[in-house]
């Protein structure tokens, strides 16, 4: 069950998830990550910009964060961008997560099973976007990302800092966290949002997804 984050007034309206601890540590995968600052081969899809289902998401959006072993990194839009699948993409997952939100821990303990299991061999890739810190507080501070990284043994996953909320522009009242984005790496397209992965990461919006970018 989600969290949900009232936006206007950036007050939590109720919380049901338990608050984890820590998951076992899985092995090591090869899962298709964008490599920080690569050029693409084609140009940026044109607008509408914006984060709904049908909008490209907007090329300038950057992120500081950490990758496997906390190497700090700044993360791009243009890194998920696969016009051609050359980088090996098919899915992307923009996981917008709060590190007081017990649901956020929740999912966070699942995605390296899923990467393992099915995402990981069918290139999809997710980072995570920390929004807040256990006070409900934005923050810049990459010690949030380290740790948040550290604590579900995420060695596929890359965590990076959102203060600005990004994904959460254009909406109002409330949305739940973690809220999650599924986009289109050939065209950045918003494919799904809010998006709840399915049973063992399997679910028909992902799965068409793949589908239709492995046959191209």
């Amino acid at each position: 069950m989600r969290t949900y984050f009232a936006l206007a007034a950036l007050a939590l309206v109720a919380c049901s998830a338990s608050d984890p601890t820590s998951s076992s540590s899985t092995a090591a995968v090869t899962e298709p990550a964008p490599a920080a600052k690569a050029l693409p081969v084609c140009a940026y899809p044109e607008g509408p910009y914006g984060f709904k289902v049908g909008n490209v998401i907007p090329p300038d959006l950057k992120w500081d964060g950490v990758v496997a072993g906390g190497s700090a990194v700044t993360y791009s839009t243009n890194d998920f961008f696969d016009c051609d699948g050359s980088k090996g993409l098919n899915a992307v997952i923009f996981d917008s997560s709060a590190e007081w939100c017990g649901a956020c821990q929740a999912e966070a303990q699942e995605l390296e099973g899923f990467i393992r299991t099915t995402w990981g061999q069918n290139g999809v890739a997710v980072i995570t976007l920390m929004m807040e810190d256990l006070n409900h507080k934005p923050s810049t501070d990459l010690a949030l990302a380290k740790n948040w990284a550290s604590k579900f043994h995420l060695q596929n996953v890359p965590v990076v800092l959102d203060p600005n909320f990004d994904f959460a522009k254009g909406t109002s009242g409330t949305i739940g966290l973690p809220y999650n984005v599924l986009v289109n790496p050939r065209t950045m397209k918003v494919v799904k949002v809010p998006y709840a992965p399915g049973a063992g990461g399997h679910d028909a919006a992902i799965d068409a997804l793949i589908a239709a970018n492995q046959q191209q």
